[in-house]
């Protein structure tokens, strides 16, 4: 079955059109209201339900992903994105009234969010329509045309995206480019896009991120990961086994927020590794009716392997059989890890996975933080307070308490990372608002002649700069005095500047 037919590669030569059909289209877009613009985002689900099996047919086809993980990683996760956008749309985008102040006193103030104009979103191939379309459908939300660049490696999956996005929105406002490689970036970048939302590599994001300053295009980087799990001995022990296996096998361990470095008290280190070894060995591999599905490249396996060698010479115990098939990698346990391996400072984005001992709390932190990354963790006890306060003493963007990888989908909780793992947020009323211009709006209502601090400079001015100044620091309840003479000027101000003072301006020197 072919669900989709592969999306032919776009000429280079094209993106000059492409970007000027998005500025053209964008301009009928940003004018639609909030929720008209959800409204149709909704299509956009609606459609892809009706394609739905194709498209999860497709993913499980192209990219190996089992149908269930194509379901709920990709498909479920653009639809509640859309909804979300459906509730909440208009309230994000809403002006916000701010206060004036003393020194404002009578004006009014308001926060806008106002559309950027064109963003280019570059996306990997590991959820190709989550990691495709949600930055894209937010930068569409806040009011914005999209040009997309979703992964080479899987032009089926990039129809299928295309066709249904088509099919939803008025033409040209999402349009998606395919192929190039770095000539194809360099090519939108060339185009002065507005923005630019970046998920990738450290490596190819640093590069992105060089080019775009050069040109001063805000960027957004979504990067990698080396996330920690770390479990006490309260931890709920059948869940957090269940979830060791998810949160480090999902999707082949190709996920930016895999748990890739486990850390188990030692208290319950041998019971754990004995029963985390029996479930890993238990989950199914490879294409049909599978839990883990195949790696999409073969340099993924090759640095697997490598971490594992390394590993193995550093004194690491492999727990489970060593096992390739092509590109299918047999989920790795590795124990009596430590912090020398590459297997615990580098990316794996691969199904191994390492496990450690600890002894203390603040050990486990100072574990947590021995990297370079900080994109996401997870915390797993019986004491929920004590859970809270290591989660919040880890340096990561997000943080899970009992769950694991999936709190990166919630369509209301900002996402991104720290350190090497990116800068910037998606999801959530920020990830909406960061697709726009704030601008600060000031009205006065206009009603006086002038102001205190206009021309001319006066003594009186002075004195009642100086009594608002006192009546900000000290209470304002012992400087009413200087809060009345103020006031009183100000109503003075209504029908008249203030003189000038007597004493003459000094002279000013004689130009030779």
């Amino acid at each position: 079955m072919t669900a989709f037919t592969p999306l032919p590669e776009t000429p280079i030569s094209e993106i000059p059109a492409c970007m000027a059909r998005a500025r053209e289209a964008q301009k009928a877009w940003a004018a639609l209201k909030p929720e008209d613009r959800a409204e149709r985002l909704m299509d956009v689900a609606r459609q892809l339900l009706i394609q739905g099996e194709d498209m999860v047919q497709t993913l499980h086809e192209e990219a190996g992903k089992p149908r269930v993980e194509a379901l709920s990683g990709d498909v479920l996760t653009v639809i509640d994105c859309c909804k979300f956008f459906k509730q909440h749309l208009k309230k994000a985008l809403a002006p916000e009234k701010r206060s004036p102040g003393l020194v404002f006193f009578g004006n009014r103030f308001e926060v806008q969010y106002v559309p950027m104009g064109v963003v280019v979103v570059v996306a990997p191939w590991n959820y190709p329509l989550q990691l495709s379309l949600i930055p894209a459908l937010s930068a569409l939300a806040a009011g914005n045309a999209v040009i997309l660049k979703p992964a080479s490696l899987l032009p089926r999956v990039a129809n299928g995206m295309k066709q249904i996005c088509e099919a939803a929105l008025p033409p040209d406002l999402l349009q998606v480019v395919l192929g190039g490689g770095e000539k194809m970036g360099d090519a939108l970048l060339e185009q002065n896009p507005d923005k630019v939302f970046f998920t990738g590599s450290v490596q190819a994001g640093r590069q992105m991120a060089e080019k775009a300053a050069a040109r001063l295009i805000p960027i957004d980087l979504e990067l990698g990961g080396k996330d920690p799990m770390v479990v006490f001995a309260d931890a709920p022990f059948e869940r957090a086994i269940s979830g060791a296996c998810y949160g480090a096998f999902a999707n082949a361990g190709q996920v930016c927020v895999s748990a890739e470095r486990l850390y188990v008290e030692r208290k319950i280190y041998e019971p754990f590794c004995k029963a985390l070894c029996e479930a890993v060995q238990k989950l199914r591999v490879g294409m049909d009716n599978a839990d883990v599905g195949p790696m999409m490249r073969a340099s993924g396996v090759k640095t697997v392997l490598a971490q594992l060698e390394d590993a193995k010479n550093k004194g690491a115990t492999l727990m489970t059989p060593l096992r390739v098939e092509g590109n299918t990698v047999w989920p790795l346990l590795i124990r009596d890890a430590n912090h020398e391996m590459q297997v615990m400072k580098e990316e794996s984005f691969g199904p191994i996975l390492p496990v450690m001992p600890f002894d203390t709390e603040d050990e486990v932190v100072q574990l947590a933080n021995d990297s370079p990354y900080g994109l996401n963790a997870s915390v797993w006890s019986g004491d929920i307070r004590r859970a809270k306060r290591v989660a919040e003493r880890i340096l990561s963007g997000s943080c899970a308490v009992n769950d694991v990888l999936k709190n990166i989908a919630h369509p209301g909780m900002p996402f991104g990372g720290i350190k090497a793992s990116g800068m910037g947020r998606y999801h959530g009323v920020e990830g909406i608002r960061a697709f726009c211009h704030t601008r600060s709006l000031m009205i006065n209502p206009g009603s006086a002649r002038s102001e205190i601090n206009w021309f001319p400079l006066t003594k009186t001015a002075e004195t009642a700069i100086w009594g608002l100044c006192r009546s900000m620091v000290g209470s304002v309840f012992a400087h009413l005095g200087d809060l009345v003479r103020i006031l009183k000027l100000m109503l003075k101000l209504r029908k008249e500047p203030l003189p000038q003072d007597e004493d003459p301006p000094r002279e000013l020197p004689k130009a030779d």
